[in-house]
């Protein structure tokens, strides 16, 4: 090797050198800003300036409204890496309150979280009302030995409910899982209800009382009327399936109840309905007693 070519090695070597010195000191820059910023960020968020210290819940009643409080207030105690607390409005988690509120009060249905400045935390609550009941997978006509539950107008269960006398509410049979322990946080036919509904409220608008409503396994529905007689074990009856949809079903009802031989029968006092039955496309079977 010639006195040049030791000469550029050394020149190399010490280049290198350099290069690892500058990338060894930007990297040591890089963790230093890294920590001053962490330490900045974590005195930031532990500022009252910026904190959550009151929480108002507006939405339901006060003795709720304080439980609701207190839980809120837990969960904001906690602390992201045991270094930035929940209740600086930096890191504020409205997501993780939602989802933990509503896992447990399955009563609420809308949860709204907003700032007011710096220091509020203001939380809406919007309740589910009780819009029917669910009393089972198995139709039975006295309610004193079934258990029954809330359930709102989109068909989610939400709270068992006590007893009521008469029909206080329109009772669903049917269409949840046997497989649930309970069936509170499942939802009846989520996709089907809003026709079942539809349909329900088109037979009361020609005197027709339908008080409750039994999903079979095979689909077809049942919807139990009103009855005057208290003698007979089975109440009068509407058949159908609400996959024919509501406009066909309401179509096939009103030529029935079009039908001279049909109204002469049900406005007969002797005579009870029994049924109409309705899934078989434009035939359409009915029975008196």
């Amino acid at each position: 090797m010639n006195k040049r070519d030791v000469l550029d090695s050394r020149k190399l070597k010490k280049a290198k050198l350099r290069k690892k010195e500058v990338l060894g000191k930007r990297i040591i820059l890089i963790l230093i800003i890294f920590v001053f910023c962490l330490i900045a960020l974590v005195f930031v968020s532990r500022s009252e300036k910026l904190s959550i210290n009151s929480i108002e819940i507006t939405g339901i009643n006060p003795i709720d409204g304080e439980i609701l409080k207190n839980k809120v207030k837990d969960i904001l105690s906690e602390k992201y890496l045991l270094l930035f607390p929940k209740r600086s409005i930096i890191f504020l988690p409205r997501k993780n309150i939602i989802e933990k509120v509503k896992s447990e009060y399955l009563i609420y249905k809308d949860i709204d979280i907003n700032l007011d400045g710096l220091n509020t935390l203001k939380i809406n609550i919007t309740e589910r009302y009780a819009q029917y009941l669910w009393c089972g997978n198995n139709f039975i006509l006295s309610q004193e030995k079934k258990t029954c539950y809330f359930m709102d107008e989109e068909g989610y269960i939400y709270s068992s409910a006590p007893y009521f006398s008469g029909d206080v509410y329109f009772k669903f049979f049917g269409g949840i899982s046997s497989d649930y322990e309970s069936p509170i946080g499942h939802t009846f036919l989520k996709e089907k209800i809003k026709e079942i509904d539809k349909f329900r409220k088109m037979l009361k608008s020609i005197n027709i009382n339908p008080v409750s409503l039994f999903v079979k396994e095979d689909g077809d529905m049942e919807f139990y009327l009103l009855s005057l007689s208290s003698s007979i074990q089975l109440p009068p009856r509407i058949i159908f399936n609400i996959d024919s949809g509501y406009e066909k079903l309401t179509e096939n009802l009103e030529i029935v109840f079009g039908s001279e031989q049909f109204l002469n029968e049900y406005e007969n006092s002797q005579k009870e309905l029994e049924y109409i039955d309705l899934r078989f496309g434009n035939k359409v079977y009915y029975r008196f007693r």
